[in-house]
């Protein structure tokens, strides 16, 4: 039998579709944002006003991240997909 002492060993670690989508927003955009567009820097902090908008580059006008170099993988397009309609069905939630 496990003592209580022991249970602090075996912790299951989660990620929250928020701290996924962050990742990648740090990765992926902040590498150029942070030379090129300084006011849309992403922080964990400010990130979910973005989320339109991060949609809409991404997924609808395809022009973000830019350049040749920096790729989406297809499961890092599904995690800010997750992320996305979370924090949507969130702010529709709370404006009803």
């Amino acid at each position: 039998m496990l003592q209580p002492q022991s249970y602090a060993f075996i912790r299951r670690v989660t990620t929250t579709s928020k701290e996924k989508a962050f990742q990648i927003l740090e990765n992926k955009c902040n590498v150029c944002h942070n030379k090129r567009n300084r006011r849309r820097v992403f922080t964990l902090d400010n990130m979910n006003p973005w989320v339109d908008d991060v949609y809409k580059q991404v997924f609808i006008k395809k022009r973000m991240p830019k350049g040749k170099k920096i790729k989406l993988t297809s499961q890092e397009y599904q995690d800010l997909l997750t992320w996305i309609s979370a924090t949507q069905n969130n702010q529709n939630g709370n404006q009803l």
